[in-house]
């Protein structure tokens, strides 16, 4: 009989979460905000709050599974509900840092610019590229290298030669072993078949 209460006091202790859910949340936007408060951290750092937000999952693992998990484990669903409720979390705990993240000036630099056409070919090596040619006979190359609503176009060979397209893209300055320099491409963003 005395092992059977312990051993049930035991159990019950082992299987009880130390902090409701709404205390977790707390907890851990407090620690979150805390790390961000001390000097020297950039909190216009997606990263950095990700890897706060991760060394906190990891202090409070069982509760995080307990109150977040589907399956006992935290998987990219459980992350998702979690990120979610502790986002709205540290908008209230600390809203400067918090908003900080989504007024980086580095995410606001990029400069869309659009472009008019023939499909002229299309080109499968390291990275899909193409070449549109404008009406004023200049051909321009761009490259595929994010996902995006119409990329289907490209990616499931859509375009013939002389298709008329619109197209959105933006420069960007990528590393080419094979000069050893950098140099500047054309990113597609968004492509349209006229």
């Amino acid at each position: 009989m005395k092992k059977t209460i312990i051993f049930l006091l035991l159990s019950q202790i082992a299987f009880a979460q130390k902090l409701s859910k709404p205390e977790l949340l707390e907890h851990i936007a407090k620690n979150i905000c805390e790390e961000l408060a001390k000097p020297g951290v950039d909190i216009h750092n997606d990263t950095a709050m990700g890897l706060f937000l991760l060394k906190n999952v990891g202090d409070y693992k069982d509760d995080v599974i307990y109150y977040f998990g589907t399956d006992g484990t935290i998987g990219i669903e459980t992350m998702q509900r979690f990120g979610e409720e502790i986002g709205m979390r540290l908008a209230i705990e600390c809203p400067d840092a918090f908003t900080a993240l989504f007024t980086d000036e580095e995410a606001n630099d990029t400069a869309y610019q659009t472009a008019f056409g023939r499909f002229d070919k299309i080109q499968n090596k390291q990275f899909l590229s193409f070449t549109i040619k404008e009406n004023s006979g200049k051909t321009t190359e761009f490259y595929l290298l994010n996902d995006f609503e119409s990329a289907y176009l490209l990616t499931d060979n859509q375009l013939k030669k002389n298709d008329v397209v619109e197209l959105t893209y933006f420069e960007s300055s990528l590393y080419d072993p094979k000069l050893k320099q950098f140099r500047i491409f054309n990113i597609v963003s968004f492509i349209e078949k006229k």
